[in-house]
């Protein structure tokens, strides 16, 4: 079955986005310029909605920019959009001056902005953060990079060497295996899967129903777990990619106290690695306040469970004053 784009663009409102140019934006970017759009285009463009970290979110930001579609963005075209998702946000005069004061890039050039140069400039602070991303679900929840973010390929060639170390160092020092298998080959961020098969068995279609069925308990133990890895790996830039690991599984907001406060723990540990003082006290104190609060909550739960557990074999009542 398949949905028309004005219909989209509806269910997109739907979700709070309050703007006919970003909802008709959106829409054409999940529907890949076609007049409907297909279930599976569909799941994969909600899941994009609700992307949970600012890195993952920009690709898709970026093409609800290109009105045009051409892969760069025209001066109208970034107001435009950029104005659009400022007045969605509600952003004060005085932020929409600083925004729009702030240089998308060191080598901007002024014809338009390249998806590298847009990166950049999202990246530079919160409210830049807000006027590239704003229609975005979880937004509120983005964490702002220590450093402005890079062009793509040069990260994509870190992840690549990182993970080709890995492999190795996995296979003792033996030649692992290349980039040869099924997940190596991309598909594009919205549309069908290339040969028309079922789009269960697209690995696009499939990332996306995982993003949206796990929960954010286990998406943080994840990040959690890859910058645990990162930290005892002790490679070149090991720390800083720890941080941002950590970053993103506090971003996703996981209800769990005591996870919480291990990973800024675990991002304190990561940001005194770098001399990251500041930062690092920061987090260190939130983590015993998370840590405290959490054990303030659960020790009247404990004191009620030892009274019942008491009362339950002795028939008396029970102290929790020895509790520790």
């Amino acid at each position: 079955s398949t949905m028309s784009v004005g219909a989209l663009a509806e269910v997109v409102r739907s979700l709070g986005v309050h703007s006919d140019l970003l909802c008709r934006s959106i829409s054409r970017v999940i529907a890949s310029g076609a007049e409907a759009v297909s279930f599976s285009a569909f799941v994969r463009g909600y899941a994009q909605l609700h992307s949970r970290t600012l890195r993952e979110a920009l690709p898709f930001a970026f093409a609800v920019f290109d009105l045009d579609g051409d892969g760069l963005l025209s001066p109208a075209e970034f107001q435009t959009v950029l104005e659009a998702n400022l007045e969605l946000k509600q952003l004060d005069p005085a932020a929409v001056r600083r925004v729009l004061a702030a240089p998308p890039s060191p080598d901007q050039q002024l014809r338009g902005l390249t998806r590298d140069q847009f990166r950049y400039f999202a990246s530079l602070s919160s409210e830049t953060v807000l006027a590239t991303c704003g229609f975005l679900l979880h937004v509120s929840a983005f964490y702002v990079p220590l450093y402005p973010l890079g062009p793509e390929a040069e990260e994509e060639a870190e992840r690549e060497a990182e993970e080709a170390a890995a492999a190795q160092k996995a296979a003792g020092g033996g030649g692992g295996g290349g980039a040869d298998g099924p997940d190596a080959c991309g598909a594009s961020a919205v549309g069908e899967s290339s040969d028309g098969a079922n789009p269960f068995e697209d690995s696009d279609m499939l990332a996306a129903l995982e993003s949206l069925k796990t929960t954010p308990e286990e998406r943080a133990e994840r990040q959690k777990a890859k910058g645990n890895e990162a930290m005892r790996s002790r490679e070149p830039h090991a720390a800083s990619f720890a941080v941002e690991r950590y970053s993103e599984g506090l971003a996703e907001r996981p209800r769990d106290a005591r996870l919480r406060a291990t990973l800024l723990a675990n991002r304190a540990a990561a940001h005194t690695s770098l001399k990251n003082w500041r930062r690092a006290l920061d987090d260190a104190k939130e983590a015993l306040a998370v840590r405290a609060e959490h054990e303030a909550r659960a020790e009247p739960e404990g004191c009620a469970a030892a009274a019942a557990a008491a009362a339950g074999a002795e028939g008396g009542a029970a102290s929790c004053s020895a509790a520790g």
